[in-house]
């Protein structure tokens, strides 16, 4: 391991163990960082290219953890530099299922809603990425049809993410982290409270589940730390940037089923992209199934491995045809059960909402970055923004990197030939007006610029 620096440190004490990078955070941001990290090294334990992940204890996890979720395959017509991203996601999500052996299958996934019901105005005012395809043009509509499942077609309104597939995120985590354990990479619990910066190190504090204090060193430190980086950042001396940082909360509701429908309800359908077509039950502790209001994706819960998705009958069609009118046709009772988490700053507004964050901490000399966004981020680019939150550090990004970088590395705005065409960045800048290096952090809105195309 590399010898800490000294310079700093009072005289007689211990040497701190000492890394080339800290990653605070082991969640599908932090994760990718590290992937990003020891890119095709064999071991990175040793040298500058040693790293070391903190993480929270056990309960302390986020949010988005809780359960399982689904990573969605970005695609967004829109915005060509999202939907590139996301391509070069998938890359790294088909290499780790290539290594565990386990191929991920696109699949279609609607959600179906009773025409000119709550539950259709709900999505049509709240939804994102979800697309009103009509019926006739869903892919596997006419399957859904010789089922019976829609009654009269005039009935139903059918709303299909196209891009979607169906992954278990916790899964991915698994194997990455199989990946990164086998390459050297450290795993510490506890949590980061603050850090500094030295001419030649960033000096990060740590305290463990016991409660006691550890000071590590490192060449640079990535915070991917969700939900917690506004506080974090504050702890660490940086009130303003803290300051333009919070937490978007989704509450999910949980509906009481009515009497007698609740093993039989169907709000999400997937198929097997062979004719046959599954229920996808989503269910609380209490066999209740629950309905997210607020940003919709259309996500559905996969369940445990040891359970295999039903093939719906008709009969349970039938009968879930009255159970999801009954949910989404009246209010009926609910329980907040838990939050989504969405970081969001004070220019995430409107067009902005939601967007990721990449860039370096303002005066830390490029030692320290950050990389944040919402839950939705992470699952369709976290291994995009992990390469990108890392290339941060090589001050050599590439030319397939430079659309998605903040303006203060590299100018604005960036005429770069990509797909066809030509990209823009658009910048809210937090305040300030430096574009160098380690200057004002930036939040990102990707998309394709008309007006450079000539």
């Amino acid at each position: 391991m590399l010898r800490p620096p000294q310079e700093h440190l009072p005289s007689g004490s211990p040497r701190p163990a000492h890394y080339g990078t800290i990653i605070a955070g082991n969640g599908l941001f932090g994760t990718s960082t590290a992937l990003a990290r020891i890119g095709g090294s064999g071991d990175i334990s040793q040298g500058t290219g040693s790293v070391l992940m903190v993480f929270p204890p056990a309960g302390k996890r986020f949010s988005s953890s809780v359960g399982r979720t689904r990573i969605t395959r970005g695609s967004n017509e829109e915005n060509k530099s999202y939907t590139e991203m996301a391509r070069s996601s998938n890359a790294v999500f088909r290499s780790l299922e290539t290594r565990a052996g386990e191929i991920l299958r696109p699949l279609p996934c609607f959600t179906i809603v009773p025409q000119g019901s709550a539950g259709e105005e709900m999505i049509r005012g709240n939804h994102v990425g979800l697309m009103d395809q009509g019926l006739a043009r869903t892919h596997g509509g006419a399957a859904l049809k010789d089922l019976g499942f829609l009654g009269e077609a005039s009935d139903w309104v059918a709303f299909e993410d196209q891009s979607a597939a169906t992954i278990d995120p916790q899964n991915y985590l698994k194997r990455a982290n199989e990946r990164l354990g086998a390459a050297g990479v450290h795993n510490r619990s506890g949590f980061v409270e603050s850090w500094r910066t030295f001419p030649s190190y960033v000096a990060v504090n740590i305290r463990n589940k016991a409660g006691d204090l550890e000071t590590v060193t490192a060449q640079r430190l990535v915070l991917a730390t969700a939900g917690e980086t506004g506080a974090l950042l504050r702890q660490s001396g940086q009130q303003e940037l803290a300051d333009s940082f919070s937490v978007k909360r989704v509450p999910l509701y949980f509906f009481d089923w009515p009497k007698g429908l609740k093993e039989c309800a169907i709000r999400i359908v997937r198929g097997d992209g062979q004719g046959n077509w599954y229920a996808m039950q989503e269910k609380d502790n209490a066999g209740g199934s629950f309905l997210k209001m607020g940003f919709h994706n259309g996500g559905g819960v996969l369940p445990d491995a040891k359970d295999v998705p039903r093939k719906v009958t008709n009969e349970e069609i039938q009968a879930a045809k009255v159970a999801i009118e009954a949910v989404v046709g009246q209010a009926l009772t609910y329980r907040t059960a838990y939050v989504c988490h969405y970081t969001l700053t004070k220019k995430h507004a409107g067009a902005l909402r939601g967007l990721p964050i990449v860039g370096p901490i303002p005066g830390t000399d490029g030692r320290v970055a950050l990389v944040s966004g919402g839950n939705g981020n992470g699952a369709k680019l976290a291994p995009s923004l992990g390469r990108l939150a890392s290339s941060l550090f090589e001050r050599a990004p590439t030319e397939d990197d430079r659309p998605f970088l903040p303006a203060s590395q590299l100018g604005s705005p960036l005429r770069l030939h990509a797909g066809g065409q030509r990209l823009g960045v658009a910048v809210q800048r937090q305040g300030g007006r430096s574009r160098r290096p380690g200057g004002r952090l930036h939040s990102l809105a990707l998309h394709a610029d008309e007006s450079l195309a000539s």
